[in-house]
């Protein structure tokens, strides 16, 4: 959560700039991407709420307004709405967007299509923005402009990340080096933007927009989960997207090995009867 400065930030800022000049909500656009990103990605865990919160309150004391840029179907949105009389969620994906509005339940949290670097929101109106997972794909630039426009005095900005969760296995280094050489590197390699390596080095490459700031790489959160839902996981990967647009049938079949990995790491073979 939140960053720090390093001498790899120009080489980021190029990187962002490039991929900018593509219209990111191309890799997140159909309704069926939207539909397993809201029910298969990791949701943002209280945790990483709590440690935002504990953040906010040391120099805010009205919770009027919070903003989730870069929302996606709201997982990361929602998780705001007791803590604040209103949460906006943006995103410049039309269908991530249906999806938030189908499945939000609060009163106090609404949705809208917008891009990160235009935040439709009056100046000093918001006491905190956060952005999970969405912020390599920004022009940090022209973003972070706004959110010294919107923010009020003292307002937080909260950039939240996570890295691939990996099954837990009986043979952990072996299931790692699946998932990450074998797959995330292997077969998907040269289907990710460059981006990518922005939140893989856990946004190091990212410098602080304010001076007072935190950094905290310590969060973790298990949850129980089937093999299915892995691989429909790995499916809301927009390299795995991008995969299936170019070689379907290659796609499928990767994720058809992925879900036999599991299968039989779990100790469940199919027999002979189950494969009619």
């Amino acid at each position: 959560m939140s960053c720090v400065s390093s001498e790899n930030a120009k080489t980021f800022f190029d990187i962002v700039q490039r991929a900018s000049l593509v219209n990111m909500s191309h890799l997140f656009k159909t309704v069926s991407h939207a539909n397993i990103y809201a029910k298969f990605r990791p949701t943002a865990p209280q945790a990483f709420i709590d440690e935002i919160m504990k953040f906010v309150k040391v120099n805010i004391f009205n919770f009027n307004l919070a903003v989730d840029v870069g929302c996606g179907p709201g997982i990361s949105t929602t998780p705001l709405a007791p803590y604040f009389k209103e949460v906006h969620g943006y995103d410049v994906s039309e269908a991530q967007i249906n999806e938030a509005k189908a499945l939000n339940t609060f009163g106090n949290v609404s949705f809208c299509v917008s891009p990160a670097e235009k935040i439709a929101e009056k100046d000093e109106s918001a006491q905190l923005i956060t952005v999970m997972q969405a912020a390599h794909w920004f022009d940090l630039d022209v973003f972070y402009k706004e959110v010294r426009r919107v923010l009020v005095p003292h307002g937080v900005l909260a950039l939240g990340g996570y890295l691939i969760p990996k099954p837990v296995s009986k043979d952990q280094k072996k299931m790692d080096g699946i998932i990450q050489n074998e797959i995330y590197v292997g077969v998907l390699k040269n289907y990710w933007e460059p981006v990518r390596a922005v939140i893989d080095n856990l946004y190091r490459d990212i410098p602080p927009v304010f001076e007072d700031h935190v950094r905290i790489e310590c969060i973790e959160d298990c949850k129980v989960r089937t093999v299915a839902d892995y691989v429909n996981y790995m499916k809301t990967w927009s390299a795995y997207q991008l995969y299936l647009k170019k070689q379907p049938s290659e796609a499928e079949a990767l994720s058809r090995k992925l879900m036999s990995i599991l299968m039989e790491d779990a100790g469940w073979r199919r027999s002979s009867e189950d494969k009619s």
